[in-house]
């Protein structure tokens, strides 16, 4: 056998050695979409106001401190099995119909369809869930979904929702014409528990319209003094005067697999989130093509991150294209990834004010691209990361080589929605990730092997 056919030989030994490790990982690693797993969900308690205290009138919002938020984080659980199930519009002809008519902790299945209407969901905690293509919009000016004091021990769970309230028009003439139907936001949060997965927010728009009123902010999803996780939804085109997408304060927002892109803060912070004390937990999530004047993607005020594996690409705003944030901020922040994000005046990736409080420390980060001239950070403690970014195919860690740190790094989040290591963009790393990685082993890097290298087994014998 020659040289050249044991190094290829030796090569499809490797390459089956690493399909049978996919397929062992693939085998064991659970369904996200699955049926729930584990220990029924046992929310933090929520701080008691009184029952005529409305949270979403800006002149009853008392000052909220860390006592308010005195429990840990802690992953939202399934429900136990559901006492009960209604159905719309089949027993109950509309959504505020089934919810009036559930007990805590029912389950609501809304059929296909579309349905325009302002649900109040209070004191009470359901599930509803989307049987198909369930589209919702506002009817009045609000919340579609409004969500207030939620009993204790107990979760309001939003499953295979998509919430629009913007339609967009292709005009002859190459133009997209814009009708803001309705003001309000998608879901929006106070005193309570909520739980929103597998959901899609798009053309969503909130503050546009009156100029005035309690929703200024967080098109898709407003929060005040509450618990809100999101999983694997995705959000696109949602706009507000701040937070185009989301907006908390006093929150423990976790979220985790999802998407934020095209969203724009149109006065100010935040073109994503904008997140002012509490505490915020980011992993997994992609940031792309989001707007703002400070914070493209993001913009933290006093507050408790965590953000793990998450992308930041192409923001801009006038500082911190991708982030900006102020006052005392205790940040973990690892294994995220800033390219492309640019700042009219400074720090193309993120901008902290320290005026008041010394920014955040980040660690093993990757940082590409943006304006050279405006630097990539300001205002934080020293960073560990490459503003070059070489190019690799199949390099999910961006540190200009692939090797077998890439091919373990795909394996550790198989099945997921990760943005760093799904390099074709199907939503969930796979096979055809772990391949991609394999085809380009060895590249980008000074230690390559040469192009004509013939593998030959060291005898110990050959003198």
């Amino acid at each position: 056998m020659s040289k050249h056919s044991q190094f290829h030989m030796a090569s499809i030994a490797v390459a089956a050695t690493l399909f049978a490790a996919a397929s062992t990982a693939l085998a064991t690693t659970p369904n996200p979409d699955g049926p729930p797993q584990g220990d029924p969900m046992l929310p933090p308690t929520l701080p008691q106001f009184p029952d005529a205290w409305d949270p979403f009138d800006p002149s009853d919002l008392p000052q909220f401190s860390g006592e308010v938020l005195d429990f840990p984080f802690g992953d939202f659980g399934d429900l136990p099995l559901l006492p009960c199930r209604l159905d719309v519009p089949s027993e109950y002809p509309t959504i505020q119909a089934a919810v009036d008519a559930a007990e805590n902790d029912c389950l609501i299945v809304v059929a296909e369809g579309t349905y325009h209407e302002n649900v109040e969901i209070h004191a009470k905690a359901v599930r509803i869930v989307g049987d198909g293509d369930v589209h919702l919009w506002p009817d009045t000016d609000g919340p579609i979904l409004a969500v207030t004091n939620t009993p204790e021990g107990h979760v309001v769970q939003f499953d295979g929702l998509m919430f629009s309230s913007v339609t967009r028009v292709e005009s002859d003439f190459g133009r997209t014409l814009v009708f803001r139907m309705e003001d309000g936001v998608a879901i929006a949060a106070g005193l309570a528990s909520v739980r929103v997965t597998n959901c899609e927010f798009t053309d969503l728009s909130t503050g546009m319209l009156t100029g005035e009123g309690d929703f200024q902010c967080g098109a898709g999803i407003y929060g005040v003094a509450a618990n809100i996780e999101v999983e694997r939804c995705d959000f696109s085109l949602c706009e507000a005067p701040e937070g185009g997408a989301l907006a908390a304060s006093g929150c423990d927002v976790s979220l985790d697999q999802s998407r934020f892109e095209q969203c724009a803060a149109i006065a100010a912070r935040g073109g994503v989130l904008l997140a002012h004390t509490g505490q915020v937990r980011m992993s997994q999530c992609s940031f792309g093509n989001n707007s703002a004047s400070l914070g493209g993607h993001c913009y933290f005020s006093s507050l408790e991150l965590e953000a793990s594996r998450c992308l930041f690409e192409d923001g801009s705003a006038a500082s911190g294209g991708a982030v900006a944030s102020a006052g005392l901020l205790t940040a973990a922040v690892s294994s995220c990834h800033f390219r492309a994000n640019t700042a009219g005046e400074s720090a193309d990736a993120w901008y902290h004010d320290a005026t008041d409080a010394q920014g955040p420390y980040m660690a093993a980060n990757a940082f590409c691209g943006g304006h050279s001239m405006h630097g990539m950070t300001e205002g934080i403690v020293p960073i560990v990361g490459d503003e070059t970014c070489d190019a690799c195919d199949g390099d999910t860690g961006m540190d200009g080589s692939v090797s077998v740190v890439d091919l373990i790094d795909v394996l550790e989040v198989w099945g997921t929605r990760d943005p760093l290591a799904d390099l074709d963009g199907s939503d969930n790393v796979d096979l055809t990730d772990l391949m991609a990685v394999i085809d380009g082993f060895g590249g980008c890097n000074d230690w390559a092997l040469p192009d004509d290298f013939v593998w030959e087994p060291w005898n110990p014998w050959d003198p």
